[in-house]
C-alpha cells in the first residue's frame, strides 16, 4: 500500500488526469439517449458525414469548429452514439483538466486542487450529461485561453499574443456569442492588468491575428459556398432565437445568483483584508466570470447556467480553500476527504461504464448511427414503424416535430430545416419563412403531432398544416397530412 501511495505522490498529475478521464467517461457513457440537443448535433453532424452541407442542408446557428471536429471523428472512426459518446467525454476531461491546472496555479495544494476539482465536478454534471455540445467544447477553450494569461510573465510577447489570439478565435468559431463573452472579458484584464507601456501593444496585436483569421475563416465559408447560409442561420436567424426562446427557471436564476453574490462578496473581503495569497490570479478569473455569465441567455435552464457558472465555481473553490487555510483544517482531514471522493467516484463511474455496455443493445452493428445509444423499446419501435411508412410511401414524407431526426438519419434523408423545425433556428426568415416552405410543398405527407412536443416548436406551423392539409389518418404519436394538390 505504502509503495502505491509513493507512485500516486510521485505521478500525482498523473493520477488526477486517470481519474477525471474514469469519471467523466462513466457519467458521459451511461445516459439515456436524449431527444434534444443530442439528438440535434449529432443530426447535423451526421448530415455532414453522408455528404450534406452545413449552413445549407444542416440548420446549424453556431460557427462550426464543433461540427467540423465531429466530422473528422465520425470520418475517422465511425459515425455513431457510441463515438458521439467518445466525443463528449473527451472535451469534458480536457475542461476539467484545465479547472485542475487552473487550482493549481493559484498554489492551491495539490491533495486540496483534485479534491476541489471533483467538487466542480459534482456541481457541473448536468452539463456532462447534457452530452456533446459547443457549449462545452467553447468553454473549455475559455479556460485553456485564460491558463495563458495567467501564464503570460512566463512567455514571451509573441508567443503570448500567438496563443491568446489563436484561442479567442477558436472560442469564436465554435460559439460566437461565448467568442464575444470571452474577448469582453480579454479586453477588461488587458485594461486593468496589463503594464500601460504593453497594454496598447498587446490589444492591437491580437486584433490583428484575429481580424487575419476571421478573414481566412470568411474566405473559406465563401470558396465552399457556405457563407450566405452562415450569414442566415448563425447571424439574421438568431434575432428570432433570442425573442421567442426566451426560458426562465427562476429557481435556477435564484441559485446563480446567490452564487455570483456570494462569491463577489468573500472575493471583495478577502481583497480588503488582504486574505489572498495569489490576489492578481483570482481577480484575473473574476473579470472573466462576469461576461461569461451573459451566455446562459436566453434559456434559463439549470444546463444553461451551469455552463455559464464555470469560472464561478473556480472562484467559489478558492473560497473554500481559504476558509480550510483560515480555520486551518487538518491536511489529513482533506487527503481523507479526497481519498473518499475519488474512491467513490471511480467505483460508481466503473459501475457505470459496465451498465452502459451491458445496456447497449448489440442488434445494431457498429457501422449502424444508433451503435451505443440508449433507446427505449417504445423509441425504437416508433423508429422501425415510420422509418417502414416513409419507405413505402409513394410520396415525400416530412416529419414536422424535434423528433424527426429518429426517423431521416437511417434512411440519410434530408428536409433541410424541417428536419429541426425551432424557433430561431429557421433563419432570417424565421417562423413565417417555415409556414412559406410548407405552402410550396407538393404531393407531400407530413407528420406532425397533436400537440408540439418541445416548446421551441412552431405552432403556427402545425395550426397552418391542420387547417391547409388533409387529414389521412395517425401512425404512432403522429397525426398524418398530405398536400391537397
Amino acid at each position: 500500500m505504502e509503495k502505491i501511495k509513493k507512485i500516486i505522490n510521485k505521478h500525482y498529475d498523473m493520477f488526477v488526469f486517470f481519474v477525471i478521464t474514469i469519471i467523466i467517461t462513466g457519467t458521459a457513457l451511461n445516459c439515456k439517449t436524449d431527444m434534444c440537443d443530442e439528438l440535434w448535433n449529432f443530426q447535423n453532424i451526421y448530415k455532414m458525414y453522408n455528404g450534406y452541407k452545413i449552413y445549407i442542408d444542416a440548420n446549424v446557428i453556431t460557427t462550426p469548429l464543433f461540427h467540423f471536429i465531429g466530422l473528422v471523428l465520425f470520418k475517422v472512426l465511425g459515425a455513431n452514439f457510441l463515438i458521439f459518446k467518445i466525443y463528449n467525454s473527451i472535451v469534458n476531461i480536457l475542461l476539467f483538466w484545465a479547472i485542475y491546472k487552473i487550482l493549481k496555479l493559484l498554489k492551491i495544494p495539490l491533495k486540496l486542487s483534485s479534491f476541489l476539482t471533483i467538487f466542480i465536478f459534482i456541481l457541473e454534471i448536468t452539463s456532462v450529461r447534457a452530452m456533446a455540445n459547443y457549449n462545452t467544447l467553447a468553454l473549455m477553450f475559455c479556460l485553456y485561453g485564460v491558463i495563458i494569461i495567467i501564464n503570460k510573465d512566463k512567455l514571451t510577447f509573441n508567443r503570448f499574443t500567438i496563443l491568446q489570439s489563436i484561442f479567442i478565435f477558436l472560442i469564436f468559431i465554435t460559439k460566437q456569442n461565448i467568442g464575444a463573452f470571452y474577448y469582453i472579458g480579454f479586453l477588461i484584464w488587458n485594461c486593468i492588468f496589463v503594464d500601460k507601456k504593453e497594454k496598447n501593444k498587446i490589444f492591437f496585436t491580437i486584433l490583428l491575428y484575429i481580424i487575419i483569421y476571421s478573414l481566412l475563416f470568411i474566405w473559406i465559408l465563401y470558396v465552399k459556398g457556405l457563407l450566405f447560409g452562415f450569414i442566415d442561420y448563425a447571424i439574421l436567424g438568431i434575432k428570432e432565437f433570442a425573442i421567442k426562446n426566451n426560458s426562465f427557471k427562476y429557481l435556477d436564476i435564484l441559485k446563480m445568483l446567490i452564487i455570483v453574490l456570494m462569491n463577489t462578496t468573500f472575493i471583495i473581503f478577502l481583497n480588503k483584508h488582504n486574505k489572498i495569497q495569489k490576489r492578481n490570479i483570482i481577480n484575473q478569473i473574476l473579470f472573466f466570470s462576469y461576461p461569461l455569465l451573459i451566455s446562459a441567455y436566453p434559456i434559463f435552464n439549470w444546463t444553461h447556467i451551469n455552463l455559464a457558472l464555470i469560472f464561478q465555481y473556480i472562484m467559489l473553490a478558492y473560497v473554500i480553500y481559504v476558509i480550510f487555510d483560515e480555520f486551518n483544517i487538518s491536511e489529513k482531514l482533506i487527503n481523507k476527504l479526497n481519498v473518499a471522493f475519488i474512491f467513490s467516484l471511480l467505483v460508481l463511474s466503473i459501475i457505470n461504464i459496465i451498465i452502459y455496455f451491458i445496456k447497449i443493445d448489440y442488434n445494431y452493428e457498429y457501422s449502424n448511427l444508433y451503435f451505443g445509444s440508449i433507446l427505449d423499446e417504445k423509441t425504437k419501435q416508433d423508429i422501425s414503424e415510420i422509418t417502414e411508412f416513409i419507405t413505402k410511401s409513394n410520396k415525400k414524407v416530412i416529419v414536422l416535430d424535434s423528433d424527426a431526426p429518429l426517423y431521416m438519419m437511417p434512411l440519410k434523408m434530408n428536409n433541410g430545416f424541417m428536419d429541426e423545425p425551432l424557433l430561431g433556428n429557421l433563419g432570417k426568415n424565421g417562423e413565417d419563412g417555415l409556414i412559406i416552405k410548407i405552402k410550396e410543398l407538393k404531393n407531400t405527407i407530413i407528420l406532425i403531432r397533436n400537440n408540439i412536443k418541445v416548446w421551441q416548436e412552431s405552432v403556427k406551423a402545425n395550426e397552418y398544416i391542420k387547417n391547409n392539409f388533409e387529414y389521412i389518418g395517425d401512425i404512432k404519436d403522429y397525426l398524418i397530412y398530405e398536400t391537397k394538390n
